[in-house]
């Protein structure tokens, strides 16, 4: 007993540093910013709007991802997963140092291999973690481990927004680099946390919870507030950029305030 308690808290100790690290480097990979440096080459509004609905479409890939959470080792598909999508963020940060002249294709191209292998790592690492974390503590821990992690984030983006008024449009490609590094750290705590067994196996029906009347009323709710405000927030960094004439650096503080409300409600 002494051994799994003292396991359990070496495990919660990395992982509220890989929720810092982790926090770090989505904090530098909001829509905005995306959007901010698409609008800094020049790229037109609709293949904005495309870009921006890239994560929300590689959502669906955590479907058919659900099968790795009980036939493989949760941590593995987590480890794995992350390190593809992460190591493409690298591989942006150089395609925009070197400047080449398909730098929006590729872009396009890795920002899709990140999603992807991101939204892999999902389900396998939610099975994981509900397994992982005792319940009578899991809200007061993710709530802590979610504050620290903006907090930290806010810091950083902070500092983006000072460096983008010093040196421009080549802090996109250090705020890439930046975001792989947050998350190679991620994954280095990653690996200090405990694998545990699947409690529960099955086959489960997809439908099975739609026949949840308040299931139905949540997910109605949140669907039409997620599709209006995530449709309006990638144009969001277009109009202050391109009509108001605000350079980058605008957008980016801006951003951080709801990072900034965020840390305050989440106690």
């Amino acid at each position: 007993m002494d051994e799994h308690r003292k396991n359990l808290d070496s495990s919660l100790r990395n992982l509220l540093m890989d929720g810092v690290a982790s926090q770090i480097m989505f904090s530098l990979l909001t829509v905005s910013i995306i959007s901010s440096y698409l609008v800094s080459i020049n790229a037109p509004p609709v293949l904005i709007g495309l870009v921006a609905a890239i994560p929300y479409i590689s959502q669906l890939v955590q479907i058919p991802s659900a099968v790795f959470a009980e036939r493989f080792s949760r941590k593995r598909v987590s480890l794995l997963a992350n390190m593809i999508s992460r190591t493409s963020l690298i591989a942006i940060g150089f395609t925009m140092l070197i400047n080449l002249h398909s730098e929006v294709m590729l872009f396009i191209a890795f920002f899709v291999i990140y999603n992807v292998f991101k939204e892999v790592s999902t389900v396998p690492w939610s099975s994981w973690m509900r397994d992982l974390i005792p319940i009578h503590i899991r809200g007061e821990f993710y709530s802590k481990r979610i504050a620290y992690g903006k907090l930290a984030g806010l810091f950083v983006v902070l500092l983006f927004t000072a460096l983008f008024n010093v040196i421009g449009k080549a802090t996109f490609s250090v705020l890439f680099l930046t975001a792989f590094a947050a998350g190679m750290v991620s994954l280095y705590f990653i690996k200090g946390i405990d694998d545990v067994e699947v409690e529960h196996r099955g086959r489960r029906s997809l439908a099975e919870p739609f026949k949840n009347s308040n299931f139905l009323k949540l997910t109605s709710a949140l669907s039409l507030w997620k599709f209006a405000s995530e449709m309006a927030i990638p144009f969001f960094s277009v109009y202050v950029i391109t009509m108001l004439n605000y350079p980058v650096w605008v957008v980016i503080a801006l951003a951080s305030l709801s990072q900034l409300s965020s840390i305050y409600f989440l106690r």
